[in-house]
């Protein structure tokens, strides 16, 4: 779960400089492992309580789930079994070989999962990553949706069931925002700071990569409950993928890495900010420069590698790629001045 800064600096320094209360000899406590099979109960039931499973169930719900040899492999099927869904479960047991090239396993559990569904002519497809996070969706037409068609999806779900009540959306600054949603309150902003009363003011925690916090479940990233709340929310409005996102205009969005040594960052950072004052930005995170009412570029210096990332949002193909070229000479430029 987030933390406050301000919180983990008082536990780093408590813990570092073990300014702690010391316990006496004979008042030793006891570690103990704790029972797995109790949690995962514990959970099931959480999960359970909070899921309209009557609606999938009665829909006779059809999906095809990929695993891919991940942590879920004790639960999913487990409570997708007593919820009554009917499903094709792929890669339920754990493979650390194959787990070793995740790159390489996503690519077959994308074509796999693509090829089933359409074969069986199920609702949709699911591949949920190792870390019980991250979430691929599959649309019935067996077309493998892009994290950004994924999460535009999720969003013109919860737009539908919002019709009555709006409900507000936590996203980060590079997220794409060039659908509007007339029930959703969307803000975007730092994932860092967090307090969970601050949590509680959203709906819906999402990031561009396969990552959906509901909070009225957690306020963690949970790809288990996060597969059912969908399906629940298909049912429901008596939807498939595909329409959601044929509803979605095309249009231009991409990441990319541009090389840039440590000692370069800094200055990329003021030559930004220059170019940026004739400009409508924000600096929440990295420089964010809007060339036009729909179409923007974001550069934020990776913290760990020497590159940058530079995040475009366009119109069309033609606008993105002509928006690439001239950021990429502009970092040439900056980096000779």
């Amino acid at each position: 779960m987030k933390i406050h800064s301000e919180s983990a600096k008082i536990i780093e320094k408590t813990f570092f400089t073990e300014k702690f209360r010391r316990v006496d000899f004979d008042r030793i406590g006891r570690i103990r492992d704790t029972e797995h099979n109790k949690e995962c109960s514990n959970y099931k039931k959480a999960i359970m309580d909070k899921i309209d499973h009557k609606t999938i169930k009665h829909e006779n719900f059809q999906v095809v789930i990929d695993l891919m040899h991940g942590t879920t492999i004790d639960v999913f099927p487990k409570l997708i079994n007593k919820i009554g869904i009917e499903h094709v479960t792929l890669n339920a047991y754990y493979d650390e070989k194959k787990l070793s090239n995740i790159a390489m396993l996503e690519k077959k559990s994308q074509s796999n999962v693509s090829k089933i569904v359409r074969a069986l002519n199920y609702n949709m497809g699911l591949i949920i990553y190792p870390n019980a996070q991250q979430l691929v969706l599959v649309a019935e037409n067996g077309v493998v949706l892009s994290k950004v068609k994924s999460l535009y999806a999720v969003l013109e779900l919860l737009n539908l069931d919002a019709m009555n009540d709006k409900k507000k959306v936590f996203l980060p600054p590079w997220a794409p925002d060039i659908r509007h949603f007339k029930n959703l309150i969307i803000e975007r902003g730092k994932y860092t700071d967090f307090k969970v009363e601050k949590l509680k003011k959203y709906d819906l925690i999402a990031t561009v990569d396969g990552n959906f916090s509901f909070t009225e479940f957690s306020y963690t990233r949970d790809a288990l409950y996060a597969s059912l709340k969908i399906m629940e929310l298909l049912n429901t409005y008596k939807i498939d993928l595909s329409i959601l996102v044929t509803s979605l205009n095309d249009f231009y969005y991409k990441q990319f890495k541009i090389e840039c040594s440590q000692k370069l960052k800094g200055k990329m950072m003021r030559k930004f900010l220059q170019y940026a004052k004739e400009k409508k930005s924000s600096t929440d995170i990295g420089v964010k420069i809007w060339e036009d009412e729909k179409e923007w570029v974001l550069m934020i210096p990776d913290s760990y590698g020497e590159h940058l990332n530079l995040y475009i949002q366009a119109v069309d193909d033609e606008r993105g790629e002509a928006l690439h070229k001239k950021y990429l000479e502009k970092i040439e430029q900056f980096s000779q001045e």
